[in-house]
């Protein structure tokens, strides 16, 4: 399992899907904030708050340290 990184730290988006997935983001790849970090933001790729583990529709602000900071991931979070 891992954490990923709290607010006020550095969080990268690839890290944060491969942590949710155990899948590398292949280049060239989008990973949108809300239509695929968002969508998947319930178990059983995260645990945590109650208020991070529902998913996040497109057209919702995100603050993606906020909504994703914290939460433990069923991979190991590492940063590039």
């Amino acid at each position: 399992m891992g954490i990923l990184p709290a607010t006020g730290q550095q969080i990268s988006m690839g890290s944060t899907w491969r942590a949710m997935t155990n899948i590398n983001p292949v280049a060239g790849l989008n990973l949108g904030l809300n239509a695929t970090l968002g969508f998947n933001r319930q178990p059983p790729q995260v645990t945590g708050s109650p208020a991070q583990q529902t998913r996040i529709n497109n057209g919702v602000i995100t603050t993606f340290s906020l909504d994703f900071g914290g939460l433990t991931t069923p991979h190991n979070y590492t940063f590039p």
